[in-house]
């Protein structure tokens, strides 16, 4: 692999989409990552911003069938939770997709969840998509609102958050979008996904 294909992948894998919208006017740098988010009942609370050994707060919201939906520990894989935001707008999203189902077809078994948060501008396009992509995971709506992400403070896509089995954040969207060049015995350069080895990593045997 040649040293230009080595950098655009580098560029791809930080690279987001932007979308407008007005974040809320109450920020709070002490907001706890625990309280919980109910974007169903107040659009505007105080942003959260999430880092690495802050636990994923509560989530409530509604599926893309229009079912009430708490995010917690009752919803978590056993071993890993991945939590997607994503969108049909988003180009970077739509890239990334199909090695993310594959990853969720993959270790399900395992103890990994897959969760996502859509914000469509309407259900019935993200509902196809997830025929589309044969996405198998449960997706929460957040819509054109982006009530979720607002509160989140997130402001480009794809966002992902890894999960540990406790709920903890163990590493963000700028840890898991990268990519790191391998050199096989052979001689041959290969690019693995972040994602994939954090995930591996948390999927160890315990006794291991």
């Amino acid at each position: 692999m040649n040293r230009v294909l080595q950098f655009l992948m580098m560029v791809t894998a930080f690279a987001g989409c932007d979308k407008s919208y007005n974040l809320p006017e109450k920020q709070s740098a002490d907001a706890s990552a625990n309280s919980p988010v109910d974007h169903t009942k107040d659009p505007v609370a105080e942003v959260v911003q999430l880092k690495v050994g802050d636990r994923f707060p509560s989530i409530k919201s509604i599926s893309l069938d229009g079912d009430q939906i708490t995010v917690g520990p009752e919803l978590y894989g056993t071993k890993a939770t991945l939590v997607v935001f994503w969108s049909t707008w988003c180009g970077f999203c739509m890239t990334d997709l199909p090695h993310e189902v594959e990853l969720a077809n993959r270790y399900e078994s395992a103890g990994l969840r897959v969760i996502g948060v859509n914000a469509d501008e309407d259900l019935e396009t993200a509902k196809r998509a997830v025929v589309d992509k044969s996405i198998p995971w449960l997706n929460l709506y957040e819509g054109k609102e982006q009530s979720i992400s607002n509160q989140l403070g997130i402001t480009s896509w794809p966002v992902l958050f890894l999960l540990d089995s406790n709920g903890t954040v163990v590493a963000t969207t700028d840890m898991l979008r990268r990519t790191s060049f391998v050199t096989m015995p052979d001689g041959a350069v290969q690019s693995v996904y972040r994602l994939d080895t954090f995930i591996a990593k948390l999927l160890e045997p315990s006794d291991k």
